[in-house]
């Protein structure tokens, strides 16, 4: 937006040239005379330094002074477009037909704050490594996760995923025959990012000994073992440990639900066939004899 704030003196004179009649510009003898003002700011009303200021076509024009003052010499008289510009304010143009040396006074308005820039994505952490067995061996298929994201282990037991937080609560869910990392689901390690290799046990075999017989009422508890690759013997975790029975009306089996071990329980006289299992891996059928 500009206002023009005052004509200056002078106009064309028709016995001899103005005073700032040159033939420099335009065809030879055409009058030319002075573009003055102010700029300042639209909003503050401040003045404004460095304001660019020039006649469109013209190429000519001048910088605003500390006090946004310019002046702009010999412009073609006519009808001529002011345009006014600086970095951080809109472009003003003032279009008006120049008769004589003319001040004017441009108001520029701030452009408009580009938006923040967004805060940059983090970069995702590369979780890999290799999941074996006691002996050493690569375990294919096993689910390592870290948090919310996991990956499976291939043919050589290497995963590999992406993540974004490090570390991170691992577990590492492997096919049947292994005993998980950490046993419970609800129990986590911590994963790190850059690689980390990851050893489970796999299960060489699960025994229990259940009574052979069992009086009708009577409650006996069942203790098995587990043996691992890497050599030990030990009690399975006693709610992961399931049993279960050929014939639930003669024989009654459970876990100990983290009280104890299996239990059978006699119902009625007959005889029934029970089983143990640990992730995957069975004990042997064992017949009990329920009697009254």
């Amino acid at each position: 937006m500009c206002v023009v704030l005052s004509t200056a003196c002078g106009t064309e004179n028709p016995s001899g040239p103005s005073p700032t009649q040159t033939a420099s510009q335009g065809s030879p003898g055409a009058a030319t005379f002075e573009v003055s003002g102010v700029v300042r700011d639209a909003i503050t009303n401040a003045p404004v330094a460095g304001a660019r200021a020039e006649i469109s076509g013209a190429e000519i024009g001048q910088i605003s002074g500390p006090n946004g003052d310019f002046v702009v010499a010999n412009v073609p008289a006519g009808t001529i477009v002011l345009r006014v510009s600086k970095e951080g304010y809109l472009q003003s143009e003032h279009t008006f037909t120049l008769t004589a040396n003319t001040n004017v006074l441009l108001m520029l308005s701030p452009a408009a704050s580009p938006p923040p820039s967004p805060s940059p994505s983090p970069s995702p952490s590369l979780y890999f490594g290799y999941v074996t067995d006691g002996q050493g061996r690569p375990v294919v298929g096993a689910r390592v996760r870290g948090g919310a994201y996991f990956g499976y282990t291939d043919a050589n037991g290497r995963y590999e995923f992406q993540a974004y937080s490090g570390p991170s609560a691992g577990t590492v869910y492997p096919p049947d025959g292994y005993e998980p990392k950490p046993v419970r689901v609800y129990n986590t390690f911590p994963l790190y990012p850059g690689g980390q290799n990851i050893t489970i046990r796999r299960i060489t075999n699960v025994s229990m000994s259940p009574p052979a017989t069992l009086a009708v009422g009577a409650h006996s508890w069942v203790y098995a073992q587990v043996s691992f690759d890497d050599g030990k013997t030990e009690s399975p975790v006693a709610d992961l440990f399931v049993m279960t029975s050929s014939d639930t009306g003669v024989v009654k089996v459970g876990s100990g639900n983290g009280q104890g071990p299996a239990f059978v329980e006699g119902v009625t006289a007959g005889i029934a066939s029970v089983s143990g299992r640990y992730f995957g891996v069975s004990t042997a059928m064992f017949q009990v004899q329920v009697v009254r």
